[in-house]
């Protein structure tokens, strides 16, 4: 039995009436393997950001790639994301979504679209707002207004940026 120190015990069965002795079957004590648990820290906001990445509905920097770039800029970041434009020069540059005309399907349009840091809606930022807290950043994500998750949508059209501070 699973459990159980096997035993064998010889019997001789020659009469219809055998007896036979008891047979007391020691338990084995249970051996588990080793279990190592391996983690990390994680947040609540590290991990909405996950499962929405994970989704694939809009564009997205995780925290390693915007760990590699030397100096976080509008520039830089928007050479990163599809569907992003730069628009502007030197400290007055802010990042802009490109939008797709029905016609033949190319983009011919910029948008200013609504931003959110760290979960809270900070509306439309301009250029010098956009280069601050892109330099804190530690991930962001992008959407259209059609992918938008309901709780970031801007429901004016152009779309969302989130800002995941440090």
């Amino acid at each position: 039995s699973v459990g159980f120190v096997p035993q064998l015990a010889d019997v001789q069965v020659t009469d219809a009436d055998a007896e036979l002795d008891a047979i007391t079957l020691q338990r084995v004590p249970p051996e588990l393997e080793a279990v190592i648990v391996e983690g990390r820290q994680v947040t609540a906001a590290q991990l909405e950001f996950d499962v929405r990445r994970q989704r694939g509905m809009g564009s997205y920097i995780t925290d390693e790639q915007m760990a590699r770039l030397a100096a976080p800029t509008v520039s830089a970041i928007s050479s990163m994301l599809p569907r992003t434009r730069a628009v502007g020069s030197g400290s007055k540059t802010a990042l802009m979504l490109q939008r797709q005309s029905f016609g033949g399907g190319q983009i011919s349009t910029t948008c200013n679209p609504r931003f959110f840091v760290d979960g809270y809606d900070n509306g439309y930022l301009d250029a010098e707002e956009q280069e601050w807290f892109i330099r804190r950043a530690k991930r962001m994500e992008v959407y259209t207004a059609q992918t938008a998750p309901p709780r970031f949508n801007d429901f004016g059209g152009c779309g969302v940026v989130l800002i995941w501070t440090r």
